[in-house]
């Protein structure tokens, strides 16, 4: 945004501008010199400003541990010049590096990573620069998130017997024979008999545990 008409009497021009648009803007300073009342031949001089540099909003990802990301790619909305971009990162646990490591137009694709049994989030900060005419001009950095929650590991599990009309449990345990138990772990399962004998709720869906009274209704051992 520039004063569109000023006039001032003054020894030397210095003023700041800005530039509130998306592409570079021309602001002409018309000079006429002057000893007392005699003037010289006006002279203009033309300044380009360069906008602030902007990157386009980026979405924010929730992902599951060993997912792949969606590709990121940046964009900008300014014109009438070169637009670069760094990013960082603030946990490299998630599988991303710590910065871009120079000007890139995106983030590739990786396998999403969480080490740990509790949702982990890095904050990406992104930052664009406008180039022209040989002057680069930074703008705010823009972030956003990646979340990426942990995968649990059950093992395999060999209950011991029970009698008939008693209950089977299965209760993996966080750290125990392998498993990884993340918080909020609920559970799907089924289950097979080996013969029709065998009675009982066959599969829990979403449930916080694996557990149901069967009854084998044969002179046999039913699986």
């Amino acid at each position: 945004s520039f004063e569109n008409h000023t006039t001032k009497t003054l020894s030397e021009i210095n003023q700041i501008l800005i530039n509130s648009g998306t592409s570079p803007g021309k602001v002409k300073y018309t000079i006429i010199p002057h000893i007392g009342n005699c003037t010289g031949n006006p002279l203009d001089v033309e300044i380009t400003v360069n906008p602030i540099a902007r990157v386009n909003d980026i979405s924010d990802q929730i992902l599951c541990a060993g997912d792949d990301t969606d590709l990121i790619t940046f964009g900008t909305i300014n014109t009438g010049g070169t637009i670069t971009y760094t990013w960082t990162n603030d946990n490299t646990a998630i599988g991303l590096a710590a910065s871009s490591g120079g000007d890139v137009t995106e983030i590739p694709v990786f396998k999403a990573l969480n080490p740990s049994k509790e949702p982990i989030t890095a904050t990406i900060t992104v930052t664009p620069t406008f180039t022209n005419g040989s002057v680069s001009c930074p703008g705010l950095g823009k972030t956003f998130t990646i979340t990426v929650n942990p995968t649990p590991v059950i093992s395999n599990k060999a209950p011991e017997p029970i009698c008939s009309g008693d209950a089977f449990t299965v209760n993996p345990e966080d750290g125990v024979s392998g498993d990884l138990v993340p918080l909020n772990t609920n559970y799907t399962w089924t289950m097979s008999p080996s013969d029709i004998g065998l009675i009982g709720v066959l599969s829990g869906s979403d449930v916080t545990t694996i557990s149901e009274v069967l009854t084998n209704n044969t002179n046999t051992v039913q699986t």
